[in-house]
Formats: C-alpha cells, structure tokens, sequence
C-alpha cells in the first residue's frame, strides 16, 4: 500500500502543473486550495466576466477516502 503522504503529494503536484496560465477572459483565476488534514483538494475557478457576474466554481475535486 503507498503511504497517505505519497498519495498527497502526487495529487497536489498533478493539480498545481494543470493550472492554466492564461484564462480567457483574463479576469478569472484558478486557485488552488488543500487541506491536507482532511484529504481534500481541488483547483477553485474565480473572477468576474464583464465586471457583471461572478465566477466561482470547482473545475476539479478531488478526495482521498479511507486512506
């Protein structure tokens, strides 16, 4: 069995090199956000389009269950 700290690692290294560099429209930004503790992470997509409406999504989660 591969340890936990393994585990996290890989997903966290995975997510960060699939950030996008340039969003179109370049008001939004992709964030990432874990919480190693609870084994949750996942990559926020947050802005504005427009300057009229609010961006604020996941665009990917991801959760280790039962170690």
């Amino acid at each position: 069995m591969v340890p936990i700290e393994i585990c996290q690692q890989v997903i966290i290294e995975t997510l960060l090199e699939s950030i996008p560099e340039n969003l179109i429209p370049n008001t939004l930004q992709v964030v990432p956000v874990f919480d190693r503790h609870s084994n949750r992470y996942q990559l926020l997509c947050q802005g504005w389009v427009k300057e009229e409406k609010r961006v604020f999504y996941p665009v990917i989660h991801v959760e280790i269950i039962d170690s």
